[in-house]
């Protein structure tokens, strides 16, 4: 029998080296799908990393507090959290804008600028923010810059348009007005929205609304710049135009009192007081607003409807008995009715009501005069000419 051998590297070495080889697996090269899933899987991750670190480094407690808050309407508490938020985190453009519009709403205007102005480029809504609460401030010519940048991009913007015709309105600059005015008479047709301020008080806020018709917004715009100007017939006709376009007056921005008073006043005053009484007396018979009934007393008394005119303004006594212009006019009547007596009282309370009234002095010394009671129709002639002093015929 063999003795069994040691075993050793020799011993256990095979025979032919390069069969072993043969056989061993071979290792197959990774595939490019595996490398492209490798190298998506790590950039995924690596973007999730960044953004967790993005969002960390701009978000906190204090601005979720304040995003909360200001959808809610909190502006004050929006306003505090903002800032503390910013205390932590003063690049956070978010907290800048939360900051600037809670602060523009809460009529701080002045010290909104500095968040707007670090915030970057704004919004359309942001700016509107910004430019509706600098016209607040009566900083008019700051809000029109922003309503020009709002307009620049979007020339038909309702809500920016609108509001630089008022701007420009209160400015005196009628001329430039009118051009808004026109773009707006040419602006889109149908129901358009656009954002309104929600309240006149404070906090205010923008609200998403609609408008029926722009057409209307313009020759409203229109029709007061010529009021104003105090053209009349063409105010007049745009105020028609107004109707025309808007019966219900749904889209009219005016106060609907204020829209009877001026286009009446100018009725009368371009000589259609019968077109007036015709408009306002079915409304003034549901207002109670005395300087309404007032101009449908004198448009009854242009048209020598002394009785009707007589009854408007004795309902405006009984809702005002301060009110100047129905003693004078009650007055004036009485004087065309030879009633001096009942004249010189309701004369003398206008005096009383406004002593520096031209109109109302002179009528005082006229009823006085006319009813034979000269020595005090010379007082009052006298105060009269105190008040106003004919202008030199050169100068006139």
């Amino acid at each position: 029998m063999d003795k069994a051998r040691p075993l050793t590297k020799t011993s256990i070495a095979p025979a032919n080296p390069s069969a072993v080889a043969q056989v061993r697996p071979v290792r197959r090269p990774r595939s490019r799908r595996w490398r492209t899933f490798r190298s998506v899987s790590a950039f995924l991750f690596l973007a999730v990393l960044l953004g967790l670190t993005a969002w960390n480094a701009t978000h906190s407690p204090a601005l979720d507090r304040s995003v909360a808050a200001e959808s809610k309407g909190d502006y004050v508490g929006a306003l505090q959290s903002a800032l503390e938020h910013l205390e932590q985190r003063p690049w956070s453009r978010q907290a800048r804008l939360i900051a600037g519009r809670c602060l523009s709403r809460l009529d701080f205007a002045e010290r909104a600028e500095e968040y707007y102005q670090t915030a970057g480029r704004l919004s359309t809504e942001d700016l509107h923010y910004r430019a509706y609460g600098l016209v607040r401030a009566n900083l008019r010519d700051q809000a029109l810059t922003f309503y020009h940048e709002i307009l620049a991009a979007n020339p038909r913007d309702v809500a920016a348009l609108r509001l630089e015709g008022g701007i420009l309105l209160s400015q005196n600059r009628w001329e430039t007005a009118l051009e808004v005015a026109d773009q707006l008479i040419n602006g889109p047709e149908g129901v358009v929205d656009l954002l309104n301020p929600a309240t006149v008080r404070t906090p205010w806020t923008l609200r998403k609304g609609t408008v029926g018709s722009v057409p209307t917004l313009g020759y409203t715009l229109k029709a007061v710049v010529h009021h104003d100007r105090q053209e009349y017939g063409d105010a007049a006709n745009s105020f028609e135009k107004v109707l025309e376009l808007d019966p219900s007056l749904a889209s009219m921005p005016l106060d609907r009192n204020q829209f009877w008073a001026h286009f009446c006043e100018d009725l009368i005053k371009d000589g259609r007081s019968a077109v007036a009484v015709e408009h306002l007396k079915s409304w003034a018979e549901s207002t109670s607003d005395p300087g309404l009934i007032d101009i449908l007393g004198r448009a009854y008394q242009q048209e020598s409807l002394f009785n009707d005119a007589e009854r408007c303004w004795q309902r405006v006594l009984q809702l005002d008995a301060k009110h100047f212009t129905a003693y004078l006019n009650l007055g004036r009547l009485s004087i065309v009715r030879r009633q001096y007596p009942e004249a010189v009282q309701l004369l003398s309370r206008a005096v009383e009501l406004q002593p520096g009234s031209y109109e109302a002095t002179y009528s005082l010394g006229l009823a006085y005069r006319q009813g034979g009671n000269v020595p005090e129709a010379l007082i009052y002639e006298e105060k009269a000419a105190q008040i106003i002093q004919p202008a030199p015929k050169d100068e006139r």
